[in-house]
């Protein structure tokens, strides 16, 4: 099933964005489903989003939604109705009505990837206004900085510049906000930061993309010590580890474009301020390695082709929308954080309690599926990462829309959520004991992969340098793969009960 675009994240066609609700929800719903039509009411055309990137920012990811619809794997495939019903359902961050959407961060490169500040530039179609979000969703009409602004029930702002644009800040608030807009587009006169020319420079096709800056991101310590644990797991020969170090440390920029056409497709480009050509006997590990070290799962990376070019590494190879989703899941959508979309206007008939839990159920039930689905796919294609994909797909499952949903299925996301996260702390808790009892054993082991069970939990083999650390190693794994597998199986069959027990309750289809 395609879900073109994320929850804790974002959505494309199928792909997540972070997700946590949205104060565009109302409005956006009647809008995706053709009952109302927002007039043009004068407003300056958008300019271009990366004028509006701040300088803090390292990372910027953008999806030219209205191109992207018009390709023949969208057309063909229904992606954006998808979409738009995907957005109903808390499965998607494509917002209907907006043709261009811009998210940047200041990411710290360390494990998990945690940012400091998140930010959301979109470029709305016409019919879109904030005069008509605000009627609509019962959100407060305001001013920030003398432009039309909206804030939302739970405290969320967005903003519409001279040009526009909307923006929206994932902290800080009102003042953030305020700070971000009065510095203002970059003037074409300015000197470009790294992000917009990188994102001047992509190709005309690639209708999703992210950029990332690497300068001054890894010391010389921290690159050799990578360097050496890379070469000892890999057993690679050939390669001086001084130079290929060096080269590390002047990493410039990541840039990933993505194209769609009758398929999707992906090209990665590593950037270095010198010539790559030392990182040649380790070109095909060593992106996928770096991925693991970051908590971000290499996925389809791993089969891609690899080469060296000049002063670049460049990868090229198939993506599914799934990971697609993946890969923009790193960032957050500020203009989905909020948790609740405001009220709908009051109608002259109240709707029917019943069928507003019914419709409310559904969306809920779909959206843990479709979570629950994308977490299998995304553990039985990497055997890394588990720990960090539990817990991102647990905070989706929290921040999803609770209103007139049944308390049966709230109860069942609550436990499903807790499950989730007793599988993380499974893992963490064994990756602990594992490294305490081979300290103690003296025990070195190098490890080769298994398989993938039918719920994403992979087994392990080891060769070791005495049989002390093999030990160790399959019996730590087995005991917290065996809390996995049977945590994973009561979800799933819990799913499959709430799922009948609902049709027998409602007398309607989940």
């Amino acid at each position: 099933m395609v879900n073109f675009l994320p929850p804790t994240g974002w959505d494309l066609p199928g792909l997540p964005l972070r997700k946590s609700g949205t104060p565009l929800l109302a409005f956006l719903m009647l809008l995706a489903f053709g009952l109302i039509a927002t007039a043009f009411t004068g407003r300056a055309s958008a300019g271009e989003p990366q004028d509006w990137l701040p300088d803090e920012a390292n990372v910027a990811a953008w999806v030219d939604v209205a191109t992207l619809y018009k390709s023949p794997l969208a057309v063909r495939e229904g992606w954006e109705e998808k979409s738009r019903a995907g957005f109903v359902n808390k499965t998607t961050i494509l917002v209907p009505g907006l043709d261009r959407l811009m998210l940047a961060a200041q990411m710290d490169f360390e494990p998990g990837l945690p940012t400091r500040q998140d930010y959301s530039i979109g470029v709305p179609s016409k019919r879109l206004t904030l005069d008509s979000l605000s009627l609509l969703t019962g959100a407060k009409m305001e001013k920030l900085s003398e432009r039309p602004a909206v804030l939302s029930h739970d405290g969320q702002w967005v903003v519409e510049t001279a040009d526009g644009a909307w923006l929206s800040a994932g902290r800080g608030g009102r003042q953030a906000l305020s700070r971000w807009l009065a510095r203002g587009p970059v003037a074409k006169s300015s000197p470009s930061s790294l992000l917009r020319e990188e994102y001047a420079t992509r190709s005309p096709a690639a209708v999703i993309g992210m950029v990332v800056d690497l300068r001054d991101s890894v010391s010389s310590a921290t690159a050799g010590r990578f360097i050496e644990a890379l070469l000892k797991e890999e057993r690679l020969a050939d390669v001086n580890t001084a130079n290929a170090t060096g080269v590390l440390v002047s990493a410039r920029s990541a840039k990933l474009e993505v194209t769609v056409d009758d398929a999707i497709r992906g090209k990665l480009a590593v950037n270095f301020e010198q010539s790559a050509t030392p990182l040649a006997p380790m070109v095909k590990v060593l992106v996928p390695h770096v991925l693991r070290a970051l908590g971000a799962s290499p996925g389809a990376t791993e089969d891609w082709t690899w080469r060296i070019d000049s002063h670049a590494i460049i990868g090229e190879g198939p993506l599914t929308v799934a990971e697609v989703r993946r890969i923009l899941s790193l960032l957050k959508n500020p203009l989905e954080q909020s948790s609740s979309a405001g009220n709908l206007p009051a109608t002259t008939q109240s709707p029917d309690p019943l069928q507003l839990t019914i419709a409310a159920s559904q969306k809920y039930f779909h959206s843990v599926d479709t979570l629950l689905d994308d977490l299998q796919d995304a553990m039985k294609r990497s055997r890394d990462n588990h720990m960090t994909m539990l817990e991102r797909s647990a905070d989706k499952l929290d921040k999803l829309p609770l209103l007139n949903v049944d308390e049966d299925l709230l109860n069942f996301g609550r436990r499903a959520s807790s499950s989730l996260r007793y599988q993380a702390n499974a893992l963490r808790n064994a990756g602990l004991q594992r490294g305490v009892m081979r300290a103690a054993s003296g025990a070195d082991a190098f490890y080769s992969v298994g398989q993938a069970n039918p719920y994403g939990a992979w087994s392990t083999a080891g060769l070791a340098s005495n049989g002390d650390g093999m030990t160790i190693d399959l019996t730590v794994n087995a005991n917290a793969k065996t809390v996995q597998l049977s945590e994973m199986k009561q979800v799933r069959e819990g799913l499959v009960e709430t799922r009948a027990a609902l049709t027998r309750k409602y007398k309607a289809e989940f």
